[in-house]
């Protein structure tokens, strides 16, 4: 057969030459230094026949300097070749879109030539392998060719390199076998020769191998495996090989606190932040312990700062030195307590003062950090201060309960540990008409909460809501948070006791209710004595017939209730008119209650609470209803318009917590009242505050004129201030605002009859719960004595017993009369009982309680307490396990701390089975408390569905408000699948990682199966998917951001793609996180690899997903946005600012892409109001407040950072619905 004799690429091209040689023959002998699959694909149709293919791949010869620089010996090629040189090569096809189903063909031909044992391949390993050479035909062939030269069975060696091969067109030579070590080989001895050398390697299944799991092969990976797969891209800090921690330090920690240190670490090192969540009881202390210790152990001169709550700072210190052996003593740490500001603020000013500067702080602990979730106060503005003043430091949050009013809780607890930053990692987030945006995840939740406000509003189904927004919550929270809960640590094996081997459980929380009901003798005499001074006290209202919810919709009263009932009641006036057209029910029901806690809930009510509220009484005010005040400026007096509904709440929950403790908050109001009326008689309107300081600081109000003198004093100061173009905000206020008691200006009759009002209505009060209080009439301090009894003598929970209760008063109301009630359960009770309701000997009480747990060694006089009464003092942090028994004797308002009072018994290290926790609540009154339980049961539906519970708060279920009045004080115990909310979300898929990760350690072979799954490859979905698009795509964008001093950071996002089809159109779109994870999971056994048959054309797909990645992922940070009261400040400031500021672009864009930290959100608003203020007032804003606004806007400006730039966008796994 003729052949071109020199083949250049250039005059001829050797893959054309093959493409016309190929068909002729049936055999076929390659000798390449690489392959590629590409190059295969220009004659893969012709070899389709060929009864033999041989294929031997050796690798070229590599330079020294690049054999130091890859650390490869010099006698022998690498041991990865040609495995992952050509398993990389068929993953960057992936990216090939306009070949890749020319390549999905070459690369099932090829494993088909295998399969029918017509294509062998093998890797010559001796040496490096530098010839070349395409051999056609065998030994008994007379028509035999070869080609011989520098091109390597590559695409680019086929067409494009600049190669020097010859032709060999004599079959003699070809077929020539030499007889004797003398004569020279021909081409196809050559080959043999090369190809039985015992260094020569059989590679064809790992070929075939390579091939078929390649994003172009044509064998799926099982859906179990690619799965795992897709979890470990979409949480690689769970793949990282944590950061070895001292083995005494491994030796201590479970299992679960060992991997949550190390995940904390390497969030820590990557992102700066972390916070742990564990549940309460899992020992965070000792985790957050373990991060010191690793950091102090990497940097000797490690600087760790501490910020606790006062009540928790001895724990700390006595359960680091005890345990870990880490001693604040030697210095290994510093800890200040989040209550002693002074201590904060002198850390920060003693590192701010350059000549005594400071090592800086290398990592922030800070315990119980949700008492830091309001973003506002003196206290979370000087840990701010201090976190930003440090700027490299690293900040550990510690928090069971990071929600605890609302989601925003969550926004401000990530903003505290990112040092302020408005903005965060984007999140999916699904829009009303299906579509999903990709949008930053404070924004999120400020969206989501503002939807729960409005579902409650409109009795809407709030947890049908929140599953709609779940994954977008755990899909920001994955990257901040580290949580463990009871169920999912058992889960995953549970806790093993590392000296005796053996399996440790948690115990189970039983919840139950404890009833007292009201003596009926009691109510009545209370029901009569109400209904005898209808006539007098009440002027002709009776309160037994007020409709309490219909009352409670009328805010903003500016008048005595009883003005403002009258006109109602007589159906005359404005109050009358506005509560037939704005209140949904009426105001008096037709019959009176008969019911004690509802008839003391009347008669609050009807307080008018003056001395709260003096301002009310001004003329142009008094008497107006809503509707009317709307149209006054009452901006500055809406508090006092509205003070009554605060006074009600706060009187309800004393209400339900004690008589004596409703009683104590009436005395101190008559209190109140008197000193009010006190300087009314002097002739003045003093607010209860100034009132407080005229009696503190001024001679108990006998100086009155000097501190009206000092209030004038202030004001010059301020004004001079202001003069000097100086900050007044820096100047503390001081002295007493003179307000005369005109009757001019206010309707000071009015006010004196009200006053009158008040005392008989206290009056009234006062006597009956004097009665209610005594403990002989007192039902519910009977109940808690007859169920302390009972549950004592079943010993099921140890012989302690803990009791909760909001209010000082209440426990101080327990302790007056314990000796006396429980004088039959325990003779000493005074001896062996214990109550908290400050700070004052904590440790101590709290060791005598709990005396295992606490280590706690007794002093000669001191006896071991059983009974110990608390307020929510020791709700958090505290290790009182040795007890299996808690009273909540009132339900606390913010569930957080019902959760944390649970946990003080339900932890690591409690010897029970279970534990009984048990609510009291009146049996007949519960529909008053409604509102209240309304409340609570919000609240902890929000928690439920975003990040879980795993313990019963109010019942066993945290059933709704209506289920709690009927099912939450019937006993029974939780099955352990009744609870869907006991894992966040998320937390089920990271499980699953854990479990296989578990089972099959990191450098295990299955462990590297799974995690060499290639990027781009198609899998099958399970079949038991329901989805009804044609499938998924995962796609990693690789980018860089420059912050605002030029310094580049890298930027990573990942996003789910759903893929779908219409009339021939393919059609893609974002899916979230969590849904596309749900649709993922699989068992393991659901993992067979099939085929691959998907008919879909991966090119125009891949484009089209790589193009929704790169517009997911540059859609911009929201960042801050300037409210409409803002904007009109700054057009305001404009005129003043022309000369001054020389910019290019528009004022409000610069702040709005500048503002990136609450502390610069904070002071330009204030900044901003002042503006708007002293416009209104002086018709322009002051100096000092225009230089001001200067110097916040020159700061604004340098935090510009650079937009986000695109590296690389990567496919990392596809998945198609079967069939």
């Amino acid at each position: 057969m003729d052949l071109p004799k020199l083949i250049d690429n250039k005059r001829i091209k050797l893959g054309d030459v093959l493409k016309n040689v190929t068909p002729k023959y049936e055999t076929l002998s390659i000798a390449t230094g690489y392959w590629d699959l590409a190059g295969t694909a220009e004659i893969i149709d012709s070899l389709s026949s060929y009864k033999s293919i041989r294929l031997l791949i050796g690798q070229e010869p590599i330079s020294s300097r690049y054999q130091q620089i890859l650390n490869l010996k010099f006698d022998k090629p690498d041991d990865l070749f040609p495995d992952k040189d050509f398993e990389c090569d068929l993953i960057n096809y992936a990216k090939n879109y306009s070949e890749h189903e020319k390549l999905k063909d070459t690369a099932k031909k090829l494993c088909d030539l295998i399969n029918s044992k017509s294509l062998e391949v093998k890797v010559y390993r001796k040496s490096t392998l530098h010839a070349k050479a395409f051999i056609f035909g065998d030994f008994n062939s007379n028509d035999a060719v070869a080609i011989l030269g520098s091109s390597n069975f590559t695409k680019a060696g086929l067409y494009t390199n600049t190669e020097l091969d010859t032709s060999e067109s004599d079959y003699r030579i070809v077929t020539y076998q030499p007889t004797n070590e003398m004569q020279e080989n021909g081409y196809i001895s050559w080959f043999n020769g090369l190809w039985e050398d015992e260094e020569c390697t059989n590679w064809t299944g790992e070929f075939k191998r390579i091939v078929q799991n390649s994003p172009v092969g044509n064998l799926t990976y099982g859906p179990y495996d690619s799965y795992i797969k897709t979890l470990m891209e979409i949480y690689p800090e769970e793949l990282l090989p944590p950061e070895r921690l001292p083995q005494k330090t491994e030796d201590i920690l479970y299992s679960f606190q060992l991997r949550n240190a190390g995940i904390l670490i390497n969030k820590l090192h990557m992102q700066g932040i972390a916070i742990l969540a564990d549940s309460v009881g899992l020992g965070k202390t000792i985790t957050a312990g373990a991060v010191m210790d690793y950091y102090m152990k990497k940097d000797r001169n490690c600087n760790i700062l501490i910020i606790a709550p006062a009540a928790l700072k001895q724990q700390w210190k006595d359960d680091l030195a005890r345990i870990l052996g880490i001693d604040e003593v030697e210095g290994d740490y510093r800890i200040v307590t989040q209550q002693d500001t002074n201590a904060i603020q002198k850390i920060y000013d003693d590192y701010d003062k350059s000549w005594r500067r400071q090592k800086h702080i290398d990592l922030f602990i800070i315990d119980e950090a949700h008492n830091l979730r309001s973003g506002k106060g003196q206290r979370h503005e000087i840990v701010i201060d201090l976190l930003q003043q440090h700027e490299d430091a690293h900040v550990l949050l510690l928090t069971a309960t990071p929600i605890n009013n609302s989601l925003m809780d969550l926004c401000n607890i990530i903003q505290l540990a990112s040092k302020g930053k408005l903005t965060s990692v984007n999140v999916s987030y699904p829009r009303p008409n299906g579509s999903t945006d990709y949008i930053d995840f404070f924004d999120a939740l400020k969206k989501i909460q503002s939807g729960i406000k409005k579902a409650e509003r409109n009795n809407q189904d709030v947890d049908a809501f929140l599953s709609i927004y779940k994954p977008t919550i755990h899909e920001g929270l994955r990257h901040y948070l580290v949580r463990s809960t009871r169920q999912g640590v058992e889960a995953e094996g549970g806790i093993i006791d590392k000296k005796t081997g053996t399996k440790r459980f948690f115990p189970k929380s039983e919840v139950k209710s404890l009833d007292y009901q009201y003596d009926a003798n009691i109510t009545e005499s209370l029901f009569e004595v109400i209904g005898s001074e209808v006539s007098r006290t009440f002027e002709q209202i009776d309160p037994r017939r007020l409709n309490l919810p219909a009352m409670s919709e009328l805010t903003q009263q500016s008048c005595h209730p009883l003005d403002l009932l009258n006109q109602i009641y007589i159906k005359e006036g404005p109050w009358a008119d506005y509560a037939q057209t704005e209140v949904k029910e009426p105001i008096f029901l037709n019959t009176p209650v008969k019911n004690l806690a509802h008839n003391i809930l009347q008669l609050i009510f009807l307080m008018g609470f003056v001395p709260y509220r003096p301002d009310v009484y001004l003329h142009k005010f008094w008497g107006k209803t809503p509707k009317e005040l709307k149209e006054l400026n009452t901006k500055d007096y809406l508090i006092q318009f509205s003070v009554h509904n605060i006074m009600q709440v706060t009187w309800l929950k004393r209400l339900e917590s004690s008589a004596a403790s409703l009683l104590a908050s009436i005395s101190n109001y008559e209190k109140r009242i008197a000193l009010f009326e006190k300087y009314l008689d002097k002739g003045f309107i003093v607010t209860l505050s100034e009132a407080s300081l005229l009696e503190s600081d001024y001679n108990d109000g006998e100086d009155i004129e000097k501190a009206f003198d000092d209030y004038d004093k202030y004001l010059k100061e301020r004004e001079k201030l202001i003069e000097e173009q100086k900050d007044p905000a820096t100047l503390k206020k001081y002295g007493v605002e003179k307000i005369d008691a005109d009757p001019i200006a206010y309707n000071i009759k009015q006010i004196r009859a009200d006053l009158a009002r008040e005392h008989a209505i206290i009056s009234m009060m006062k006597d009956k719960l004097k009665v209610v209080a005594k403990p002989e009439n007192d039902p519910k301090i009977k109940a808690l004595h007859s169920q302390i009894k009972e549950v004592l003598a079943s010993g099921k929970y140890g012989k302690k017993v803990l009791v909760f209760s909001f209010f000082a008063d209440t426990i101080n109301y327990l302790q007056k009369y314990g000796a006396e009630i429980f004088k039959d359960i325990d003779p000493d009770f005074n001896q062996h009982a214990g109550f908290i309701s400050g700070q004052s000997k904590v440790d101590s009480i709290v060791g005598r309680f709990s005396p295992i747990s606490k280590k706690y060694e007794f002093k000669p006089e001191e006896t071991e307490i059983n009974f110990l009464f608390s307020t929510d003092v020791l709700s958090e942090g505290q290790n009182l396990q040795d007890a299996g028994y808690l009273i909540n004797y009132d339900l606390h308002w913010n569930p957080v701390r019902m959760i944390q009072r649970n946990g003080r018994i339900n932890r690591l290290g409690s010897t029970y089975n279970s534990v009984l926790i048990s609510n009291m609540k009146p049996l007949n009154e519960l529909e008053l408390y409604l509102n209240l339980v309304n409340k609570l049961e919000r609240k902890i539906k929000t928690i439920r569905n975003t990040i879980g519970l795993d313990q019963g708060v109010l019942s066993n279920n945290d059933v709704n408000p209506i289920e709690f009045i009927e099912k939450y004080y019937k006993d029974g115990q939780l099955k352990e699948d009744e609870d869907d909310s006991i894992l966040a979300h998320t937390d089920k898929h990271i499980i699953e990682l854990r479990k296989f990760i578990g089972q099959n350690p990191v450098g295990s072979d299955e462990y590297n199966k799974v995690y060499n799954i290639p990027l781009g490859k198609w899998n099958y979905l399970p079949e038991k998917t329901n989805f009804n698009k044609l499938g998924l795509s995962l796609v990693k964008i690789k980018g860089i951001k420059k912050d605002s001093k030029g310094i580049e950071k890298e930027d990573v996002g990942i996003f789910f793609i759903q893929i779908s089809q219409n009339e021939g159109m393919y059609k893609v779109g974002y899916i979230n996180t969590v849904d596309a994870l749900d649709l993922l999971q699989t068992v393991p056994e659901d993992n067979e690899r099939t085929e691959d048959r998907i008919e879909i054309d991966r090119g125009k797909v891949t484009r089209r997903v790589k193009i929704e990645g790169e517009r997911q992922y540059m859609n911009p940070d929201s960042g801050y946005t300037l409210k409409p009261q803002y904007i009109k400040a700054l057009n305001t400031l404009l005129p003043y600012l022309s000369d001054i500021i020389s910019i290019k672009d528009d004022i409000q864009g610069v702040i709005e892409k500048g503002v990136n930290r609450t502390t610069e959100r904070d002071s330009l608003e204030k900044v901003l109001k002042n503006v708007n203020k002293e416009n209104k007032e002086n018709g322009r804003p002051s100096p000092i407040t225009i230089q001001n606004f200067i110097e916040i806007f020159n700061e604004i400006q340098d935090n510009i950072e650079s937009e986000k730039e695109i590296k690389e966008t990567i496919g990392i796994l596809n998945y198609a619905r079967k069939n």
